[in-house]
C-alpha cells in the first residue's frame, strides 16, 4: 500500500511540475503577446523571440521563448532550425510539453557542464518521418550510461519520459556521442493527433 500511495505521490509531483511549467510558459507568452500589441509586426521581422514564436500555438511559442530565456541566463547558446513547427508533432499539448521539457533539462544539465556550452534543436518532416534532433555539448558519458540510457531509465526520470512518448507515438529513438557532443535524434511518424 505504501509503495501505491509512493507511486501515485510521485505522479502527482510530475502533474503539478507540468502544470507550474505550463503556466509559466503561458505567463510568458502573454507578456510577449502584451509587448508586440505595442509593436508593428513588420518591426519584428528580425526580432529573434518573434522569429522563435512565429507559426507555433501559443504554449509552444511561450515554451520556445522560455527555453530561449532560460539558455541565455545560464550562459548557453540556443541554436534553432525549425523547418516544421513543433506544434505540429503528434502529441497531445500536455504531452508535448513533457516530452520538449524533459529533452530540455537533459539537453541543459550535460551542456552546463562544459566551457561555452550550447544546445540546438532542429525539427524537419522527411519521408512521412518527423526528425527531431537535439544536439548538445557535452563530456563524454562513460559506455555504461551511453548503453543503457533508454534500455533501462530510472521512472522518473527525463529519459523514461523520452521513451515513454517516443514509444506510445511508435517512435524511433536514436543518440551517440561523437566528437564532444551528444546528439539524440528522434523520428516520430507525421500521423495526424
Amino acid at each position: 500500500m505504501f509503495l501505491v500511495a509512493q507511486h501515485q505521490l510521485g505522479q502527482l509531483e510530475q502533474t503539478n511540475q507540468q502544470l507550474t511549467s505550463k503556466s509559466d510558459h503561458l505567463q510568458t507568452f502573454v507578456a510577449l503577446l502584451q509587448k508586440e500589441r505595442h509593436k508593428n509586426y513588420a518591426s519584428h521581422a528580425n526580432d529573434a523571440a518573434f522569429q522563435l514564436a512565429k507559426n507555433e500555438r501559443p504554449d509552444i511559442a511561450a515554451w520556445l521563448v522560455t527555453t530561449d530565456e532560460q539558455l541565455k541566463l545560464a550562459n548557453l547558446m540556443f541554436k534553432t532550425d525549425l523547418q516544421s513547427a513543433i506544434s505540429d508533432l503528434p502529441f497531445q499539448e500536455d504531452e508535448l510539453l513533457a516530452l520538449l521539457t524533459a529533452i530540455m533539462n537533459n539537453a541543459k544539465q550535460a551542456a552546463s557542464q562544459v566551457d561555452n556550452g550550447w544546445i540546438s534543436l532542429r525539427l524537419q518532416l522527411q519521408s512521412g518521418l518527423f526528425l527531431l534532433e537535439i544536439s548538445n555539448a557535452s563530456n563524454m558519458p562513460n559506455q555504461a550510461v551511453m548503453d543503457n540510457l533508454f534500455a533501462r531509465p530510472k521512472p522518473t526520470s527525463g529519459t523514461a519520459i523520452i521513451k515513454h512518448y517516443i514509444t506510445k507515438a511508435h517512435g524511433i529513438i536514436d543518440y551517440r556521442f561523437d566528437q564532444d557532443q551528444f546528439k539524440l535524434r528522434l523520428k516520430i511518424p507525421a500521423i495526424k493527433k
